[in-house]
């Protein structure tokens, strides 16, 4: 992105500083932004103003060379020096700040030797001057040898790189908040994308923010959903701060059956899932829940039987459709396994689809076979037939006989490499602007839409003398 020195530095300060520069080096110096327009100057000479621009001849060739001497000047990369039509000598010096030009330092109306009175008194007859008072302003144009003019020039090119370190400091502040607010709208994409319902949840309970599947499932806008705990949407809200309670002490909670409030009272079950989201330290933050509408998938199971509905799901469904034994061998496999794992289904049949699994990642069918919900969900990495693995979603069931022993195990398998990547980029987003939120050199917060504060970086901490975690969750307005 392309920056004026003002988009960096407030002009009162430019003006404060020019000042001091002005006692330390008296001369005439205007400041101008990347496209020439004045932003500030100091000790204008009264011989132009009075004279050589208010006469009409003189005024023009001011104008023109005035004109031609900024665009030469903005587009110079290096100290540049130039005379007017009258003598005098102008300077100029770059103002740089992030590798670009943000600006440039003019320095004005200096004569490189005493003036010559005949040729100043030429020009007075020539336009029509008072003599006298143009002789004497012409006396007061500082005298600059060209040896001093260039050590001054120097001392010049210190004060446009004070500005110009100025200006990339605030460049790399800009740059982090704009990588933030990408961030951030990178992330509400995802939570929005999702088809089902999302809420992210304080550690009160509190529903800080839903996505539009939210407002459609419960049939309240989003201004209303905001602020209220999450247990007054579901039938049993001591079950849910529970199962908050869980999350936070677990991380995650899967695959939890309940049943939501919906428009005009409607009940409307669902499955939930929730998972902690913790801050760099590890504290957590929230939790991010996830709510599937059931309804329709409870209707189908009120029509038909087990058998038929399995039947047509293997049978059409794009996900692989298995049934194994409580060791894990294969029973029956659906015909999506060539086209999602490589294999044919008869080269499936009687073999252990647990060593198919990532070694890693077999413990979560151990686990979803041993012990309830007897529904599970689970991320596994499958090993395809060319040896390569692929993220995949494992949801079934486990039937147990009468005397609570697993009998058989139902599993549904769907690819889900594009939602774990895009989960992988997210994480990297976050961490990426985290960190440029931690390295700016400015105090910079992100509050939630209460005014509590959600992050606080590192310069916050040194120049406020409080530590991140004596703030994070506390009003900043009180």
């Amino acid at each position: 992105m392309d920056y004026n020195l003002q988009d960096l530095v407030e002009i009162s300060v430019l003006r404060g500083m020019l000042d001091k520069l002005h006692d330390a080096l008296p001369l005439t110096y205007i400041l101008v932004d990347r496209d020439g327009n004045r932003l500030c100057e100091t000790a204008p000479q009264d011989v132009c103003a009075r004279f050589h621009r208010a006469a009409e001849g003189s005024g023009r060739r001011c104008a023109v060379y005035n004109g031609e001497m900024t665009q030469r000047f903005i587009a110079s990369p290096d100290i540049l020096t130039v005379t007017c039509p009258f003598g005098f000598t102008d300077s100029s010096v770059p103002v740089m700040a992030g590798g670009q030009r943000v600006g440039t330092l003019i320095v004005t109306n200096m004569l490189l030797q005493p003036a010559d009175e005949l040729q100043y008194r030429q020009y007075a007859r020539e336009y029509g001057y008072d003599a006298e008072g143009y002789l004497a302003a012409v006396s007061r144009v500082p005298v600059v040898p060209r040896d001093e003019l260039n050590r001054s020039l120097k001392i010049i090119g210190l004060f446009t790189g004070m500005l110009g370190e100025m200006g990339a400091k605030r460049i790399g502040e800009l740059e982090a908040l704009e990588a933030l607010r990408r961030a951030n709208a990178y992330n509400r994409n995802l939570i929005e994308a999702n088809a089902d319902a999302m809420a992210v949840v304080g550690p009160d309970g509190v529903v800080t923010d839903v996505n539009a599947a939210a407002e459609q499932l419960t049939g309240k806008p989003r201004e209303q959903l905001i602020g209220q705990p999450v247990g007054d949407n579901i039938d049993n809200p001591a079950l849910a701060r529970a199962a908050l309670a869980r999350a936070f002490r677990d991380g995650r909670l899967d695959d939890l059956e309940m049943t939501m409030r919906g428009p005009g009272g409607a009940e409307i079950p669902v499955l939930l899932n929730l998972r902690t989201f913790c801050d760099r330290g590890g504290k957590p933050r929230g939790i991010l829940l996830s709510a599937r509408d059931l309804t329709q998938r409870k209707k189908a199971e009120e029509r038909i039987s087990r058998a038929e509905q399995y039947r047509l799901l293997a049978e059409n469904s794009t996900d692989v459709i298995m049934r194994l034994t409580p060791e894990g061998v294969c029973t029956y496999i659906s015909p999506a396994c060539h086209k999602v794992l490589g294999y044919l289904p008869e080269e499936m049949i009687g073999a252990d689809l647990t060593s198919q699994f990532h070694p890693d990642d077999r413990k979560y069918y151990l686990a979803a076979r041993a012990a309830g919900p007897r529904t599970f969900v689970f991320q596994v990495r499958w090993r395809l037939k060319d040896g390569s693995y692929l993220w995949t979603e494992a949801s079934g069931q486990v039937f147990f006989d009468g005397e609570g022993a697993p009998t058989e195990v139902q599993v549904s398998l769907r690819d889900v490499s594009d939602r774990v990547r895009a989960r992988q980029e997210l994480a990297a987003a976050k961490e990426y602007a985290e960190e440029l939120i931690d390295t700016a050199n400015a105090i910079v917060l992100v509050l939630d839409a209460d005014g509590r504060i959600q992050e606080f970086n590192r310069a916050a901490e040194e120049l406020t003398g409080w530590t991140k975690a004596e703030l994070l969750g506390r009003n900043w307005f009180e």
